[in-house]
């Protein structure tokens, strides 16, 4: 197996590759030694660093994820292991669980043959994701170039499976628990860790959930678990009609990104979705501001003006929009994409 790393895999927000041509155990065993270092140097910390360790539901996670905490462990992390998980439910654990930073290894919604890795830090409870703009050229130099830091000591893992529990309380505590109508919604993940969070939320919700696609399988049999790509959500579409469904859920990958399908069967435009909650939110919280990339102004512009809102535009990229959000102290934000942020949850 080669070692060497390709630096083409250092994207503009996340690290991915090809297993193992491009990411395999022993480059990610280096990659995770320059996540370490690099946190170190950026929040020049006196202690040992609080990092989150998580993953998706990928073939070749499992052996990814051992390199990995192996890694950080002999440099002297303190790892809060959340599990599979969603990326969503990795930035929540940071700031829910008091930690300053972590990784989790996913390829999103790529196919099957990807796998790769997402960081972020956490500074007085605001999420900082790595991206071109934050990081990523330090992380790559450091890593190609082996200067690892140690702190002496090995690291610890605890870990805690009750993420997604947490993460629907505190959804709900934002919401003020509100009153949910008894809908029929049909949901399909596409066999990838989205389906963990929809099963902890619908056990909170009045609705009937009718499953597609739930069971984690890392080669994806139904179809690659990227909304985006509207084929893939034709079979949602037709259950949508047959079932006389209210509501369809198509979260991506790593359950960042979602799709909806209204009861027609028809696929709701994001930015339509980003103009409602924006509305809704502008009506509690006049003069806020909103975030949207330059793709999705379309439908947000108007509702924002409506409702008495501050329209902000900023380039494509999540990493680059939850900075915007940030640096504005924006409400919420929302990507063509199917990306969605609100300030409280980073």
């Amino acid at each position: 197996m080669n070692s060497k790393i390709d630096p083409t895999i250092f994207k503009a927000y996340d690290i991915r590759g090809i297993y193992p041509a491009q990411l395999n155990e022993e480059t990610i065993y280096k990659i995770a030694k320059g996540i370490f270092t690099f946190f170190v140097k950026k929040l020049n910390l006196s202690r040992a660093p609080r990092l989150v360790l998580s993953y998706d539901g990928r073939t070749s996670t499992p052996m990814l994820v051992k390199e990995a905490r192996k890694a950080l462990l002999e440099s002297g992390a303190e790892i809060t292991e959340i599990g599979m998980s969603t990326t969503p439910a990795f930035y929540f654990s940071l700031t829910h669980y008091d930690c300053d930073a972590g990784l989790q290894v996913s390829a999103s919604h790529n196919p099957k043959e990807y796998n790769g890795i997402k960081f972020a830090f956490n500074t007085g409870g605001k999420v900082t994701k790595i991206g071109r703009d934050t990081g990523m050229d330090e992380v790559r130099e450091l890593t190609l170039a082996e200067k690892f830091i140690s702190l002496g000591s090995k690291g610890r893992v605890k870990r805690n499976e009750d993420v997604f529990e947490d993460q629907v309380e505190n959804a709900f505590r934002l919401v003020q628990y509100p009153t949910i109508k008894k809908l029929k919604v049909v949901a399909d993940p596409g066999n990838a860790v989205g389906a963990l969070y929809l099963e902890a939320l619908f056990k909170k919700l009045p609705c009937e959930l009718i499953k597609m696609n739930f069971k984690i399988d890392g080669n994806f049999p139904a179809h690659q678990p990227d909304p985006l790509q509207f084929e893939t959500l034709v079979d949602l579409r037709k259950k949508v009609l047959e079932e006389k469904a209210d509501l369809g859920i198509a979260p991506d990958g790593d359950g960042d990104r979602i799709f909806f399908i209204n009861e027609k069967g028809d696929v709701i435009q994001a930015s339509l979705i980003t103009a409602l909650v924006a509305r809704e939110l502008l009506q509690k919280q006049p003069r806020e501001k909103i975030v949207v990339d330059v793709r999705n102004t379309f439908n947000v512009e108007a509702a924002v003006k409506k409702y008495g809102g501050v329209l902000v535009v900023t380039r494509v990229g999540h990493a680059l929009i939850t900075e915007t959000m940030k640096k504005e102290n924006a409400l919420f934000a929302g990507e063509n994409s199917g990306h969605y942020f609100f300030r409280e949850t980073g």
